[in-house]
């Protein structure tokens, strides 16, 4: 039976099993070869202080005050952000994958990840552990631009 890490609660995290579920239209199952979360979206999951008092508003782009006082995180929970790996198996209405191709993209730290076919990329000539830095950077590009600096 395939394994994650998991967190589980306030600064605990385990190791556990799970069962990978049939594919859904449009996903492709990847086994994992590398995997991380990023620093500050991994360590709110794990403290549960992060974001204690607040939700995200979708609207406003924005962390607000949350109604009803924190709200926990969903145990278990998620580690990672981003994965490399072969992708295994196809589920259907999926055209653009190949079983064997390389790819990197959003990914959980966990032995398979079922993964969107449009959240994940050719890994190509890319180093595998620099392919883990691309989304991160992203999100810092991201938030840069979503800032609207002048």
């Amino acid at each position: 039976m395939p394994r994650r890490l998991a967190i589980t609660g306030p600064y605990q995290a385990e190791v556990l099993e799970y069962e990978d579920t049939p594919l859904q239209p449009g996903r492709v199952l990847v086994k994992t070869e590398l995997a991380s979360g990023k620093h500050g979206t991994t360590t709110g999951m794990f403290d549960g202080r992060t974001y204690a008092g607040q939700t995200f508003d979708q609207q406003m782009r924005l962390f607000v005050p949350a109604d009803g006082g924190p709200k926990p995180p969903a145990a278990p929970g998620n580690s990672g952000t981003t994965g490399v790996g072969t992708i295994v198996e196809i589920g259907p209405d999926v055209a653009r994958w190949r079983v064997g191709d390389r790819v990197f993209g959003f990914m959980d730290v966990r032995e398979t990840n079922a993964c969107g076919q449009n959240g994940i990329w050719e890994l190509g000539d890319v180093d595998p552990e620099l392919a883990l830095c691309l989304e991160p950077a992203y999100v810092s590009f991201h938030c840069v631009r979503e800032a609207q600096l002048r």
